[in-house]
């Protein structure tokens, strides 16, 4: 009886070794770009390329929709991409979270937003923006370049970090009626750490007001009503 347990508990203690090892050995599920439509998207910056790409998923987000990421030149490693809407500023921002150094330098991806079917806004001006808040501050300098597909205008935003410090370069114009670009981002960091780089999308706001015509009509039929008030008066 003694010899029977012994081997029970044998068999089960190379069981539980045998999975441990199987768990050790097993590489770790990857995270998912998570996109809540309309909302906002976070995730790895690869995701976007591998379920994001040219034929694949979309995400929405406020009224632009974002697709087609490709990647380029250099490798995501574990940069996390987020995509939001500020209403007040009617702005979309695409921003990476990154540790990027001149050894992994130049990363470049394209991308295309174009402004959702049902809403009547148009592109207005898109920014660039590249920053580090890695110690020693001082010793972090890159620059980063978004270009617009669409030519000159809009051409080309640019950003600066210089010594630690953010500064701001030249913005895309759009000109009237635009409702969709594919940009090229691409960043470089040149000396340090490049740890936060993103672009901003600013749309025009169109509400619908009366034409000539329309206002036209309504000061005609005012004073159509007057006249017929004034003959009703008249006759009694």
């Amino acid at each position: 009886m003694r010899t029977h347990h012994l081997r029970a508990s044998g068999v089960i203690a190379a069981g539980i070794a045998g999975l441990s090892a199987l768990a050790i050995g097993a590489p770790a599920q990857a995270q998912s770009f998570n996109c809540v439509p309309g909302v906002f998207g976070n995730g790895p910056l690869a995701d976007l390329f591998a379920n994001y790409g040219a034929g694949g998923s979309s995400c929405q987000v406020g009224d632009k929709i974002y697709s087609d990421f490709t990647l380029l030149v250099g490798t995501p490693r574990t940069a996390t991409a987020t995509i939001n809407e500020n209403p007040a500023l009617l702005s979309h921002t695409i921003s990476i979270a990154d540790l990027l150094t001149a050894a992994d330098s130049p990363l470049s991806f394209s991308f295309k937003v174009k402004v959702a079917p049902s809403s009547s806004n148009t592109l207005d001006k898109f920014t660039a923006s590249v920053a580090s808040s890695q110690s020693p501050l001082a010793s972090n300098n890159g620059n980063i370049s978004v270009a617009s597909a669409l030519g000159n205008p809009p051409g080309t935003a640019l950003g600066f970090l210089v010594n630690g410090n953010s500064n701001p370069g030249t913005s895309g114009l759009y000109g009237n009626g635009v409702t969709e670009d594919t940009f090229t981002l691409t960043v470089d960091a040149t000396g340090g750490t490049v740890d936060t780089y993103s672009s901003t999308l600013t749309q025009r706001s169109h509400v619908e007001v009366p034409g000539p015509l329309a206002i036209l009509g309504a000061g005609t039929a005012f004073g159509f009503s007057r006249k017929l008030r004034r003959r009703i008066t008249q006759a009694v």
